[in-house]
Formats: C-alpha cells, structure tokens, sequence
C-alpha cells in the first residue's frame, strides 16, 4: 500500500497497487501535512508545516487525532521508531519523542539556531537528522542523552544545507539541497558532544472520526526507464567524510540507502535540469585479513617404543583465483 501527503488538497491518500482507485481522507481547513510514518497497528503519522500539530489516523476506524506540539513547534517529517514517534522541532530547535501509551513528550533542546529536517535511526537506536541551518548532521543517544554534532566540512560544500539522511552499515547518508549527495562515517569523522538532559510535556490529543474517505479515479501508464550516466565529481574523500557534487541545477532531497546502493531524487532547476531519480553503487570493502600470530610449536619428544614415520605430503587442492577487480561504481 502506498501513502502520500497531498499539501494542496489538505488530505491524506492511500493506494493498493493494482487497483483503479484512490482513497483520500480530508484532514481539515487548517492542515499542510508533509512527512509520513507508518506506526504501529498500520497507524499513519503526518507532520503538519503551518498547523503545530501532529496527525494520527487510524484506516481501520477513520478515527483521526491532533496531538499539538509543544510550545507551538513544527516539524517537516516524522520517524516512527521503538514504538515512538520522533520529530524534528524547527521552530524550538528541538528533538521530540512522543510516548503514545502515556501522551507524553520527551524533549531535547538542540544548540542554538538548529532547524532538524529528515530523521533516520541507526543500527545501535540512535536518532540522526539534517540540521539545514547548521550545516550539519546530528546524533542522540536517548540512552545517555549525549547529542553529537558532525559539522559538513566547509571547502567542500558550496552551501551545506542538509535536508535528509539515511543510515546504513553504520554510515550515513545525506542529501544537500545545494547540490551535493555526501556520506559521513561517525567512527573517524570529528564531532561535538554534548549532554542534555530532557525535559517533558504531556500531548493529549483531540480526535474524530473522518469517515471511509473519498474513492477517487486513478489512470496508469507504463514505460521504459531511461538511465543516463553522469559524473559526480568526488569533493571530499577524508576525515571521514565523502562528498560528491551533483551536475549544475541539481536539488537532491529524498534519500534511500540499503546495502551498497542509494538511492536519491533530484528535483532539479525550471529550465536548467529536469526532475531525476538517482543511483549510486559503491564495492563493499572486504574485510582485512588478520596478520597471523606466532603461535610456539611444541615437539614432542619421542619415545623409545614407538616413531613416528611422517606420511606423505597432502596433495594441494585446488585453489579459487581472484576474480577480476570490482567495476568501478556506476556514476
């Protein structure tokens, strides 16, 4: 099933694939929603940009809820993660996660004139998101409350404005609106850390029922895709950092990674470059060899009732050759 946001409509769509129709549920007069997130029990979340809510909608009951952001913040998207909803509060400068059992918001305040885009979780339950204001990546461990700050080195990117993220293999991923399409490895990058310890606010929510939505008609076409290959030039390759300029007029923001792969839209320029999907490839690095260690070899002393006639030498067996070296990453 997919699920989008349609900002001009003030609605929320579903589509089964296969089917000739849509169903749209109007989330009010006030409503811009923006980010998804599908929670638990197939709940969907939606991040509102002029309304300081947060929406809830249930496609089993039509039952539809606003629990309103503290202190009247916003937020562009939503992660939904360890049974919580996580937000990037632009207005305050702030983390939020939202408890739904006890309707209750756990708070991180960021430093000062951050603005959290795009979330993602890491491997170890760490929260990661675009600072754009910043020009920065962030990390919170809500274990011990450390926030880690990765500033975007600055020859290398014209204007860094990180709007998404997407953590994988212990790397993560970004998109710059400028441009750029970057990764950052936390284990040899440098970084500040700082401790912040919480704060709270409770988030009770005002709910109605929207109804079975409306059925609307859906036309499909088919085609080929055409895929060009392009030079991205590589900007940075050091201090843990890897960046790549994108051609002129590029405008990289949606982001996906799995495995050696990523995956990007670019939503290109009005008479510079059409709107794209992009692709790149990267050789999984083998792992290094482990140098061998001096292990003593013990001789027995032998006895003199028996000797032992060493055998024949065991007959190599065949031994796989290296394959040819990887082919360098699509571009």
């Amino acid at each position: 099933i997919l699920w989008w946001s349609d900002f001009d409509g003030q609605a929320l769509g579903r589509l089964s694939p296969g089917a000739n129709s849509a169903t749209m549920w109007y989330l009010g007069d006030d409503a811009a929603p923006l980010g998804i997130a599908i929670g638990g029990g197939g709940k969907v979340w939606i991040t509102d940009i002029i309304d300081p809510v947060v929406h809830r909608f249930d496609p089993e009951s039509g039952e539809l809820c606003k629990y309103p952001m503290p202190d009247g913040g916003n937020a562009d998207y939503a992660l939904f993660y360890g049974n919580r909803i996580w937000l990037g509060d632009n207005v305050n400068g702030r983390i939020l996660r939202l408890n739904i059992s006890s309707e209750t918001f756990s708070i991180w305040q960021l430093p000062a004139g951050a603005y959290p885009m795009g979330l993602a979780n890491d491997a170890s339950g760490r929260i990661w998101w675009a600072d754009a204001n910043l020009g920065a990546l962030g990390r919170l461990n809500p274990t011990n409350n450390q926030i880690r700050t990765y500033t975007i080195p600055a020859p290398s990117e014209p204007q860094p404005d990180p709007v998404m993220v997407a953590s994988n293999n212990d790397q993560v991923w970004y998109t710059n609106l400028s441009g750029t399409v970057g990764r950052l490895d936390p284990a040899t990058a440098s970084g500040t850390t700082r401790t912040v310890s919480p704060s709270s606010a409770s988030a009770s929510p005002t709910c109605a029922n929207a109804g079975a939505g409306t059925s609307i008609e859906v036309s499909r076409r088919s085609g080929t895709l055409a895929w060009e290959a392009e030079n991205y030039a590589l900007v940075q390759d050091q201090d843990g950092w890897t960046i790549f300029d994108l051609p002129d007029g590029a405008a990289p923001w949606g982001l996906a990674a799995s495995g050696s792969s990523v995956w990007f839209n670019d939503q290109g320029s009005p008479g510079q470059r059409a709107q794209m999907l992009g692709w790149m490839e990267f050789a999984e690095e083998p792992a290094p060899t482990p140098s061998p260690t001096n292990t003593p070899t013990i001789t027995p002393t032998p006895t003199s009732t028996s000797t032992v006639t060493p055998g024949p030498s065991p007959t190599p067996t065949a031994t796989a050759t290296d394959g040819p070296s990887p082919t360098p990453p699509a571009t």
